[in-house]
């Protein structure tokens, strides 16, 4: 699982000249799940990481970082 870098994220689509909308379509995947990349409400798969790297013509450790499985299970204790 991945978290998303919203930074570099948000730079890399500037960088292609994108806005949510045409991004999503490319991918494709739907806008209110991109939306919840973003906000950090979804994780994507690597397989889904992969697309959106290959979209934004980058390498995915650019634009998210790996989330441990162990590091996610303390997380949702905590909550």
């Amino acid at each position: 699982m991945y978290t998303v870098k919203r930074k570099s994220f948000l730079i890399k689509l500037v960088e292609n000249d994108l806005n949510g909308n045409s991004f999503a379509k490319l991918v494709p995947i739907n806008r209110s799940y991109f939306s919840n990349i973003m906000t950090g409400k979804a994780r994507p798969s690597e397989m889904m990481a992969l697309k959106i790297a290959k979209v934004l013509n980058c390498d995915v450790d650019e634009i998210f970082e790996v989330v441990k499985e162990k590091e996610e299970e303390t997380t949702c204790s905590n909550s």
